[in-house]
C-alpha cells in the first residue's frame, strides 16, 4: 500500500508549557521559585500587545508566568480573550511543541480535524520583515484547557539541550491533571496530538475532581502540574519555606497548594533525571546531556 505524502504522515507534538497570569510584579514571583530552589529564566521575553513573561525552566519544558508590562499598549491591543485570561487564577491556558507546526496542522486536517490556519509571531526585538521567531496553530478540538502548538526558530536551541536539575531535585515536568466533563472524548483528542510515552495526561471530570478537592471546584482547566524530583520531601520542603502551602499528599505524593499569587497546584513525583533522558531520547529522539546545578548563593 503506497504511503501517505510526508506532511500527512503522524505528527506528534508534545506538552510544552503551562501558562499563567499575574496581577501582582513578575519579578517579585519569579524570585520567590527561585528561593524554592527552582532554576528560573534571566530573560524576560516582551510581546505585543504589553506583555511580559518569565520563565521556571524544567527544560526543555517550562512554567511560564505572565504578566501585563505596558497597561496602554495592553489595553489598546489586547482582544476579549487576553483580557479574560489575565482575570483567570491558575493556569488559563496550554502549549505544546512541534518541530513543525505546518506540518503537524497537514496531518490534522488530513485526518478530518478542521483547524485555524497557522499564526506567525515575533518578539518586540523582531523586525517585522524578518523571518517569524515562532509559529502557532490553536487546537480548538482538545477539550480541558485552551490549547495551542507552536514551532520556536529562535536560536535558543543550545539552552534546551539540557535536562537541569535544580538545587531543591526538580528537573522535569511529569504531567498534568485535566478538567473535563468530556473524558473519554479528550482521552481520544489529545491522544491523537501528543506524542505517546512522555509526559502523563490524566482526565476527571468535575465531579471527580470536587470530590477530592472540594475546596477549589472546577469545571475545566488544570487541575494540578505534576513534577518530576529526585528528591520530593526536599522540593516540597523548599517550596513551603519559599512561601508555599502544603497540603495532604495525593497518592504518596508531596502536594502543593495553589500560591495566592499564581493558583497553581502541584504535585511531586519521584524520578530519576537520566532515567528522564533515556525516556525521552528513546520515545522523542532528543540527544539531551544532564546537568546538575549548585544552589545559588
Amino acid at each position: 500500500m503506497s504511503q501517505p505524502p510526508t506532511a500527512h504522515r503522524r505528527t506528534f507534538a508534545r506538552i510544552n508549557n503551562p501558562i499563567m497570569f499575574l496581577t501582582t510584579p513578575l519579578e517579585r514571583h519569579l524570585d520567590r521559585y527561585r528561593r524554592a530552589g527552582f532554576i528560573v529564566s534571566e530573560q524576560i521575553a516582551i510581546w505585543d500587545p504589553g506583555l511580559r513573561s518569565g520563565f521556571v525552566n524544567l527544560w526543555p519544558e517550562d512554567l511560564e508566568i505572565m504578566t501585563v508590562g505596558n497597561e496602554g499598549a495592553f489595553t489598546t491591543g489586547a482582544d476579549a480573550q487576553l483580557h479574560s485570561d489575565r482575570s483567570h487564577h491558575g493556569v488559563h491556558a496550554l502549549e505544546l511543541y512541534s518541530s513543525d507546526t505546518p506540518r503537524l496542522r497537514d496531518y490534522l486536517e488530513h485526518s478530518g480535524v478542521v483547524l485555524p490556519g497557522v499564526r506567525e509571531g515575533r518578539l518586540s526585538s523582531t523586525d517585522n520583515t524578518a523571518p517569524a521567531d515562532f509559529f502557532f496553530l490553536d487546537l480548538p478540538q482538545l477539550p480541558g484547557i485552551r490549547t495551542s502548538v507552536m514551532t520556536s526558530t529562535f536560536p535558543n536551541a543550545a539552552m534546551r539541550s539540557f535536562i537541569d536539575v535544580a538545587p531543591h531535585g526538580v528537573f522535569g515536568l511529569a504531567g498534568l491533571t485535566i478538567i473535563t466533563a468530556r473524558v473519554e472524548e479528550a482521552r481520544t483528542a489529545w491522544g491523537a496530538v501528543v506524542e505517546p510515552g512522555v509526559h502523563d495526561l490524566m482526565f476527571v471530570t468535575p465531579e471527580q475532581w470536587i470530590g477530592s478537592h472540594p475546596d477549589a471546584p472546577l469545571e475545566s482547566g488544570i487541575g494540578c502540574v505534576h513534577l518530576l524530583s529526585e528528591n520530593p520531601a526536599g522540593t516540597a520542603a523548599a517550596m513551603v519555606s519559599a512561601g508555599w502551602e502544603r497540603g495532604p499528599d495525593v497518592d504518596g505524593h508531596p502536594h502543593l497548594l495553589p500560591h495566592p499569587e499564581d493558583g497553581v497546584r502541584f504535585t511531586i513525583h519521584r524520578g530519576s533525571a537520566e532515567e528522564w533522558r533515556r525516556r525521552r531520547s528513546d520515545v522523542l529522539g532528543e540527544d539531551l546531556t544532564v546537568r546538575r546545578c549548585p544552589q545559588r548563593g
